[in-house]
Parts: C-alpha cells; structure tokens; sequence
C-alpha cells in the first residue's frame, strides 16, 4: 500500500494508493513478531483493496480478509479487526500447551486458559495480564475484555528434597535460585519432630519447622531428625517369696523405654517357690522363660507385677515291678505319705530308696528288700533254785525259750535238751506264746519235741529237778533247737549252768520246797556280782 501525499483529490478505494489520512494508530505491539500500526475504526484503509488469494494473512498471521465472505482486504500490512488480541511471550525452554491469539468481544468476556509444560528442570513465573492459578503454577488465566499480553518465564530451578527418615511422605519443592520457602513440619508415628538437618545423622546445619530456606544453585535435600516417643515401666512383686529386678542386672527402676521395644526383667523366686506365668500388671504380654521375663513392644506407660507360687513335686511309690502304688502332688518341704508296705515273694520289705520326709523335687521311690529267712532263736537260763537243809541236793529250774525271729513260719522244729545223769529226777511243760504250739503240754526226763513256731511267735519250757550231787564247777546243761533251713546256726542252742553261790538260796523250813529266783550268775566259773 502507497500513502501519497498531493495527489488529486479523492480516495483511491479499490487501489493500492491512499491519498488521505490512513487514520493509524501508533507503532506498538499487536501481535507477530515486530510492532505493527493498526487501523482506527473509520480509518479509510479499512476493507479498501480487493483480496488476493495469495496473501491470506497480514504480518502478524492474522487471515485476510476480517468479516468474512466477499469482504474486501485492508490497506496496509495489518488487517484490523474488532477482535481482542491476546500476546503471549515465551521465555526459556518450555512451551504453552493453550494458546488463543485473538478474541471475539463476549458478555459476559471470555476467560482463557494458559497452560504451561516446562522442562524437568525449569520453573514458571507468569506476568503481564495473566493470572497463575491457585495450587497449579503451571496454569494462568486471563479475562478477554481488551487486548491483552501475556508472559511466560522459563527458569532453572532446583530440588528441595525432603527425606522423612521413616515419617510420612513430604512432597519434593523445585524452584529457582535465590528464591525461599518456609519449611514444613514433619510427621512420623510415635515421635517428635525436631528439625531439619543437611545431614542424615544430623550433623550438618539445623533448620527448625517454619525457617525460611534460600534455595542455592543446586538440588538439596533435608532430612528429618526425630525423637523417639519413650515410656516409664514399673515392676513389683505381690504376695511376697520372691522379688522382680531389671534386665540387666543393676540397672534402676523404672525402666525408660522407647516406643515398640520390649522391657526386660529377672525374677528371683525364694526357696521352693516358682514365678507364675503370665504376669500380671498392664504391660503388653510377653514371654517367660526360665526366671527372665521380656514384656511385648510397649506403647505407653505401664506396670508389670510378678508373683510366686510354692513348687509343687510330683512323688510316685512304685512296687518292685515298677507298678505305681502312690502317686501325689506334693509342696515344696512337705513330707509324702508312704502306702503300706508292698509285699514281695520270698522276701521282706525292709524301707524305702528315698527320704521324703521333706520333699525338694520330684521323686521316683522303690521299695528295699532283703531275702525272707528262717530263723529259730533259743535261751537257756536257770531261773530258780534251793538249796535243801538236808544235804540231799539242790532243786533246780531251768527255763527254755524258743521264739521265730525270722520273716518265715518255722513247721516241726526240734527242740533237744539231755539233762545230765546227776538231775533227776526232772518234770518239764511246754508253753505256746504269740501262737507257738508245743508238741507235748509236759513230759519227764530228757525234752526231744517238735514245735511249730509262726513269725514272732515262741513256745517256753520249764524244767524242774533235784541236782545231788552238785559239781563243784556247776551243773551244766545245753538245749538246742533244729529249724529246717535256718539261716542263723549261731543263736541255736544254748548252755545255762547251776552252780551256788554267796547268795545261794538256802530252804528254812525243811517242809517247804518253794524254788526262789535264782540270783547268781557265773562267768568261766567266777561268780558275777
């Protein structure tokens, strides 16, 4: 288009030429890439040419002509329009994924949206006419009600990374150099938060919840540091015989534990006492093993109380077959009863293995035995006597005793006594005790009878007669007894010997033969006092 200053009067419409005022607004920006002069509304160069179809846009990228239809083209290099123009400016690496240039006029006006798709690595700012929505920075309004511009800016940014340590999540904050942030508190279960730090282990720089942090030039990250939530656990014991300490061993009570972990305890019984499992108190239930106990992960503060009870033992009798006579429940220090003495053939219960007088531990006990025996034992003994006033000699008893002290019956035993020629002439009677029976009730002269003798039951002979004359070292005589296989020979005969002495019975009246108790003993022929 030609602006023609002094030509003939007149417009040149339908031509390239203008010889009036064209009306232009002032050189700015109205879209494209360089600045453009605009139409006024009424301007003549508006709809002045005729459209070609080989330009179908004006500089800008507007399409010729605006209208619509057979409406000619504008003048000039820029078609006006009653749209609004919406600019966009991008800076840096990224891109504007919406994008309108121009805007029909709207009631109420159009809002656009801009949304925005930087590089991993770059970070947004909006300006000019545009708005960045609220929670998504990657997004900018604008309203449509004139022209408006609009600018993107494509930055480097760099990662603050958050690492929670074992605490809820926090999501990474990317922004650009030099920019701050407040820093957000964090949350783990059953601790405190207590910071931020460079390090893991916390030795680098400190940040407290809400600092500002100025981020550098270079991707960070934080680490939460924490303080582990821990609990007061208090021990005692009820009921007395025992006691409850810490494990390990010294360590004071109550014991501080932290979240999750176990406490530990020993239990030291008394003397015949046990702890009772499970313990009591309202520490989480845990395990006992021996005297050690370790509670479960506690959670809070808590007690745990420990009791004892006696031992109880376990006693069993058992015969010689190893049957069970007995068997009992029995408390430490307590005695056991023992049943009746369990019988064996052929042999006699003499006791038992095991004292249980005083239980201390579970008890197997066996009966003790000894072979059953045969056992005949007899006593010879002058038991009384006196000396006649007239010389015809002394009367004389003897007293004969056989008794069963051994564990089996003893049938037709032989008892054998042979009075000497010089005792005559001698009477005798027998006597059945504890259920001894005597062969004959009484006989005269020499005894040769057979008895029958239960355990612990005996038979006893007496023996009257006149001695003349008297030895001068005694009347002696043996008696024995023969007991089929008696295991004891030692006890089965024995010898008793008259003989006067100092204190002799002497008779006083010569018509009265009563026997007086013998008092004089003799050892190898000496009298014993």
């Amino acid at each position: 288009s030609i602006i023609v200053p002094g030509t003939p009067p007149g417009n040149h419409v339908g031509t390239n030429t203008l010889d009036v005022d064209p009306e232009l607004g002032p050189l700015q920006d109205h879209g494209g890439h360089t600045p453009t002069l605009l139409p006024s509304a009424g301007s003549p160069a508006i709809d002045a040419v005729a459209c070609t179809s080989s330009i179908s846009t004006d500089q800008r990228g507007m399409p010729r002509p605006q209208g619509g239809g057979t409406t000619p083209c504008d003048m000039g290099a820029v078609e006006a329009s009653d749209a609004y123009l919406l600019h966009l400016q991008v800076t840096g690496r990224g891109l504007i994924g919406v994008c309108a240039a121009n805007y029909l006029p709207a009631t109420p006006p159009q809002s656009v949206t801009l949304v925005a798709r930087p590089d991993p690595t770059q970070v947004l700012t909006w300006s000019g006419d545009c708005t960045a929505e609220a929670g998504n920075p990657l997004q900018a309004s604008v309203i449509m009600d004139a022209s408006k511009h609009c600018q993107a800016v494509f930055e480097q940014g760099y990662t603050l990374d958050f690492d929670t340590q074992g605490g809820d999540p926090i999501a990474p904050i990317l922004q650009r150099h030099d920019t701050t942030v407040a820093l957000p508190a964090a949350t783990r279960a059953h601790h405190t938060f207590i910071g931020w730090n460079t390090a893991a282990d916390g030795s680098g720089t400190d940040y407290a919840e809400g600092d500002v942090f100025t981020f550098p030039a270079a991707d960070t990250t934080l680490y939460a540091q924490w303080q582990i939530h821990t609990y007061s656990v208090t021990a005692s014991a009820s009921g007395g015989h025992g006691s409850i300490s810490a494990d390990p061993p010294g360590t004071p009570l109550p014991l501080t534990i932290d979240h999750g972990d176990s406490a530990g305890f020993i239990l030291t019984p008394a003397t015949g006492y046990h702890a009772v499992a499970p313990l009591g108190g309202d520490c989480p239930a845990g395990t006992l093993a021996g005297n050690s106990y370790l509670t479960g992960p506690i959670t809070g503060d808590c007690q745990v109380i420990a009791s004892f009870a006696i031992n109880q033992y376990s006693v069993a009798f058992l015969d010689w077959q190893d049957e069970t006579l007995s068997l009992q429940t029995i408390a430490h220090g307590s005695p056991a009863m023992a049943p009746p003495d369990p019988p064996r053939p052929g042999h006699v219960f003499i006791g038992w293995d095991t004292a249980f007088d005083a239980v201390l531990s579970d008890l197997l006990i066996r009966p003790l035995y000894r072979p059953a025996i045969v056992d005949a034992a007899l006593r010879k003994t002058v038991s009384h006597s006196l000396v006649l006033l007239d010389g015809s000699g002394d009367l004389v008893r003897f007293e004969v005793g056989v008794e069963n002290i051994g564990d089996l019956p003893i049938i037709n035993a032989n008892v054998l006594d042979l009075l000497p020629g010089t005792f005559a002439p001698s009477l005798w009677s027998c006597e059945g005790m504890d259920g001894g029976v005597c062969g004959t009730a009484s006989g005269a002269g020499d005894v040769d009878e057979r008895v029958d003798l239960p355990v612990g039951a005996s038979v006893r002979y007496v023996i009257d007669g006149l001695a003349s004359p008297v030895p001068e070292h005694g009347l002696v005589n043996t008696a024995v007894v023969d007991a089929y296989a008696d295991a004891d020979s030692a006890n089965n005969a024995d010898t008793a010997r008259y003989q006067r002495c100092g204190r002799g019975n002497l008779q006083t009246d010569a018509g009265d033969e009563t026997l007086l108790p013998h008092q004089c003993i003799f050892h190898d022929s000496y009298e014993t006092p």
